[in-house]
């Protein structure tokens, strides 16, 4: 039925299979892409900018937490970051990241056990993600371009 509909409104049955063929990301290796990322963050900014600060806070969180986390949640974390550096878009090497990282547990726990001690850092943490949430809810309710 949907296949019909793609058929009848748009002249072609499979019209998302050969939209994809525009997604075509080049092999390419991790630091390669992260190299490439920071370049294009440093020469043009704003998307690219918050691509490269999302995955370089991602790392120093995995970093850090080599002592305070499990090492199975920083294995699964640590793949599930890499893993889509290895498929780069020529324009944007850290497209989609953010929308990747988000949900990696292990980088937001690491934050939050170094600021378990120190009340303020977390009240500053709780209002700063509050507030990130509420800016990205409206703007994803009002189809605004967030990632």
């Amino acid at each position: 039925l949907v296949f019909a509909g793609w058929w009848r409104w748009g002249g072609d049955a499979l019209a998302p299979l050969h939209v994809q063929s525009v997604w075509r990301p080049r092999f390419s290796l991790p630091w390669a892409s992260l190299w490439r990322g920071l370049r294009f963050a440093d020469l043009y900014g704003s998307y690219w900018l918050l691509d490269a600060v999302v995955v370089v806070a991602a790392i120093v969180a995995l970093v850090a937490g080599i002592r305070r986390v499990r090492a199975t949640y920083l294995v699964f974390a640590a793949g599930a970051l890499v893993l889509p550096l290895f498929a780069e878009f020529p324009d944007r090497p850290l497209l989609s990241m953010p929308r990747f990282i988000c949900v990696l547990f292990p980088v937001i726990w690491v934050p939050s056990l170094l600021a378990e001690r120190r009340p303020w850092v977390h009240t500053a943490a709780v209002a700063s993600f509050a507030a990130g949430f509420g800016l990205f809810a409206v703007l994803f309710v009002n189809w605004q371009y967030v990632f």
